[in-house]
């Protein structure tokens, strides 16, 4: 009996699998079912993390016409593209939480990088626009 999960749901209290054919076919359900589960998770995620719904998701994507917003590079969507420069990310306030919009992972990370400050970005500007040619000081 030590082969059999318990269960509430039959007269025995037993599984009606053993234990080793059980841990198969869970294995193929969860291989036949990969990309819905993944999707959810995801969804899931970004739900609890951002307060956004697949929907609420979906309508920024739309509204951005699946570009970043800053570099104006179509944003890639998926699985498998943890460090590909355009890959979708959700941009949010870290003070507010509120949802900015998608951004690709560069923008993304050179907004944080320059710690969500206008200040810090203008200054960037500035700096980029002054165009100094320091090549006489080497």
């Amino acid at each position: 009996m030590e082969s059999f999960y318990n269960s509430k749901a039959s007269k025995d209290g037993r599984s009606y699998r053993c234990k080793d054919c059980d841990k198969i076919q869970g294995k193929a359900y969860r291989e036949r079912h990969k990309e819905r589960d993944r999707v959810n998770r995801r969804n899931e995620s970004r739900r609890r993390k951002y307060g956004l719904s697949e929907d609420g998701y979906n309508k920024i994507i739309e509204y951005q016409n699946d570009t970043c917003p800053i570099c104006l590079r179509r944003l890639t969507h998926g699985w498998g593209q943890f460090h590909k420069a355009t890959k979708a990310v959700v941009d949010h306030c870290h003070d507010t939480g509120i949802t900015r919009g998608i951004l690709c992972t560069q923008c993304n990370k050179g907004i944080g990088l320059l710690k969500d400050d206008p200040d810090f970005l203008l200054r960037a500007i500035e700096y980029l626009k002054s165009g100094t040619d320091h090549s006489d000081l080497r």
